[in-house]
């Protein structure tokens, strides 16, 4: 009996490689199998994705942001890693036993809750951002942790419309300047910070970096960044 063939020829095409890439069989091939319901349910607490290579990952995410109008895309090389961990003042504290985790857990919240903020609420230019911090003043009630959201967000506000890597760059840097600082006042003679330059603290210098580099990351105003994602009612991300 014959068996059917096809013969594929120098100018025919099956796709992309990856479906992120793949703007023209995506829509027309993508099969559901029942996950995309679930990611689509924001109620659900199974909130990762996870997959070997090519089992369909990014083709799941491409259709979600397809069907979701307001879907956020967040790429992991738009993060800016290589400017933490190659920070000279985070890898001082680190190595001589500051915990950043407090940091860290800002730096994502911070990230994330200005993400969504701009796709709420339009922020894109200087006078959006300033529009919108009036209009919510202006309509909320003199609430201390709406008072708190705010004031967070008037801090950190002026990078609402730059990049991801700009804002991590941005609360990466204050960081280190009040790290710099804690230092400096730890030890007035000291000098470059790195992570040998730990290495060769003494005990006694070790205890006194600690506990001042300790005082600068609780200082970090979590409080106030959780207020900011519950007001805009974008909390389950950040439990």
């Amino acid at each position: 009996m014959p068996v059917d063939r096809f013969v594929f020829r120098s100018t025919h095409t099956i796709g992309a490689a990856a479906a992120e890439q793949d703007d023209s069989y995506l829509t027309e091939c993508f099969v559901d199998t029942g996950i995309l319901s679930i990611l689509h349910n924001c109620e659900d607490h199974r909130c990762i994705l996870v997959g070997r290579t090519g089992s369909g990952k990014s083709a799941l995410i491409a259709r979600l942001r397809e069907e979701n109008e307001h879907a956020i895309a967040i790429h992991p090389e738009a993060l800016s890693l290589a400017y933490i961990s190659n920070s000279n003042v985070i890898k001082f504290f680190a190595e001589a036993g500051v915990n950043l985790a407090l940091f860290y857990r800002l730096l994502w919240r911070h990230i994330f809750v200005v993400e969504v903020l701009k796709e709420r609420f339009g922020i894109d230019s200087e006078i959006q951002k300033q529009n919108f911090l009036t209009n919510i003043w202006n309509s909320i009630t003199r609430n201390r942790k709406y008072e708190m959201a705010l004031n967070y967000l008037e801090d950190w506000g002026d990078s609402f419309w730059q990049e991801t890597d700009y804002r991590v760059k941005e609360v990466t840097s204050k960081l280190e300047r009040d790290l710099q600082g804690a230092a400096e006042a730890s030890i007035p003679s000291f000098g470059k910070l790195n992570f040998l330059a730990a290495r060769k603290l003494t005990n006694e210098q070790k205890e006194e970096v600690i506990h001042r580099g300790q005082q600068v990351v609780n200082r970090i105003q979590i409080k106030e960044l959780s207020a900011s994602a519950l007001y805009s009612g974008t909390s389950r991300p950040f439990l």
